[in-house]
């Protein structure tokens, strides 16, 4: 990024001695440039009848000298995208639509519609853009590329754009996926429930849409535990796979489709997270969201004392609650081990309570990432995600290490996991833990 952001023909005060004249000279420039665009806005604004739909961010500039003013005409915004909008592979829609009406309006002075949009430009200002119209009477819809001397014209920057009309119908932002597309700005939001049973399969909720779909309500029952995060998809590479390891389907991650991308559609992943072995109030769930690059969100779920079944009001399908209930009744313990040979380990028991203690000890008082990043690999953990769990701790906090202790001891045995923590304590040179938190004794 930073690599773009330098120019091809910049040269050093050594190469050019009127470096410095024309250093003043370009800054005099464009201070005198951005004065006169701010005496241009406000000119603007004076001379224009203003629309503004703020839920959405749009802004719709209709000069005072045309016959029809601000009182006389309807925007719409559409974000649902009609199946008349046939796209190519090598297209994306951008931003909502805008129904725009009376459809025979025609204007003088191009109408400003200044909207937000969801494509991730490397060059804004060289996307390739085009516009989709239809009237109201028609069935089909007509693209025209945006250009300068096009009847509809675009200016793409970062965030927004603008465009400029001289009819009204209803328009459609599309952009041809090439080389400075990168991709779309996707939102993904975490929903779990107010309160998860503990004795239970909890269903959880991912809700993927695009920035410009604004957030649906949340079903009852259920809660957002953090603010949406903005994830970056990029194109030509799949779809975005998305998983949660405490879930029963950690091994076999949704994957949402590269095409879906391309509409403003919205999207719910659901998982059902498994609480038996459990024995906090309180968990962090990992979600993981990979495609071109991997974004961790770590999200914040309590837990019930007792065992409650989740009323087939809440949120997912109630076939779907009603099965996940049934089968944490069918399991009510974990068989570890393989071979002839296996161990159950009761959830909640005593024993397993006491050892929990202990991981979390040990996690207090691992904190320089070098440590934990050794015992994780002498546990088994590869050291892409050793470095997973390094990054879920936050200042003050050894959440990510205690879950990677937790996750570690569901893959082992209980006979052998005092001997195999013992054993990687000593490797990484912490006797001192091994001793106080495994014993002597089952060391030897």
């Amino acid at each position: 990024m930073s690599t773009e952001a330098i120019s091809e023909h910049f040269t050093t005060p050594q190469d050019d001695p009127n470096s410095e004249d024309k250093k003043e000279q370009s800054e005099r420039n464009e201070t005198q440039n951005q004065t006169t665009e701010r005496e241009q806005d406000h000119t603007d604004d004076e001379q224009d009848d203003l629309i503004q739909l703020e839920k959405h961010g749009i802004t719709v500039r209709i000069s005072k000298y045309e016959i029809y003013r601000a009182k006389d005409i309807t925007v719409e915004v559409i974000e649902d995208v009609p199946p008349e909008l046939e796209l190519k592979e090598t297209e994306a829609v951008i931003a909502v639509g805008l129904k725009m009406s009376p459809s025979d309006a025609i204007f003088d002075s191009p109408v400003k519609v200044t909207m937000p949009h969801c494509g991730a430009f490397s060059k804004p200002k060289d996307a390739e853009v085009y516009i989709h119209y239809r009237n109201n009477d028609s069935t089909k819809f007509t693209a025209i590329l945006c250009a300068s001397t096009s009847n509809v014209r675009c200016v793409v920057r970062d965030r927004d754009l603008d465009i400029y009309v001289n009819h009204f119908s209803e328009y459609w932002i599309v952009a041809k996926i090439r080389r400075i597309f990168i991709g779309k700005r996707v939102v993904c939001t975490p929903i779990i429930p107010v309160s998860a049973p503990r004795n239970r399969l909890p269903v959880m909720w991912v809700n993927v849409r695009d920035q410009n779909i604004a957030e649906g309500q949340v079903p009852k029952g259920y809660e957002v535990p953090i603010p949406g995060e903005q994830f970056l998809i990029r194109w030509k590479s799949g779809g975005l796979q998305i998983s949660c390891k405490e879930s029963t389907l950690k091994d076999k991650p949704q994957i949402v489709q590269e095409r879906e991308f391309r509409h403003l559609t919205e999207h719910k992943v659901m998982f059902e997270v498994d609480t038996p072995n459990i024995t906090e109030n309180e968990v962090n769930l990992h979600i993981t969201l990979k495609q071109n690059t991997t974004k961790m969100l770590i999200v914040p779920m309590s837990l019930n004392e007792t065992a409650t079944v989740m009323s087939e009001g809440g949120a997912g399908s109630p076939s779907t609650i009603a099965s996940s209930s049934s089968s944490a009744d069918n399991h009510p313990a974990e068989t570890v081990g393989s071979g002839s040979t296996s161990e159950t380990r009761e959830p909640g028991g005593k024993c397993e309570s006491d050892f929990d203690d202990i991981l979390r000890a040990i996690a207090k008082k691992i904190v320089k990432s070098s440590d934990i990043d050794n015992l994780g690999g002498k546990l088994g953990f590869e050291p892409e995600d050793t470095q997973r769990y390094i990054q879920s701790n936050t200042d003050a906090d050894y959440m990510g290490t205690l879950n990677m202790l937790r996750t570690w001891r569901r893959g082992t045995t209980e006979s052998k996991e005092r001997e195999q923590l013992g054993k990687a304590l000593l490797d990484i040179k912490r006797k001192d833990l091994a001793d106080k938190c495994v014993g002597d004794a089952k060391l030897k």
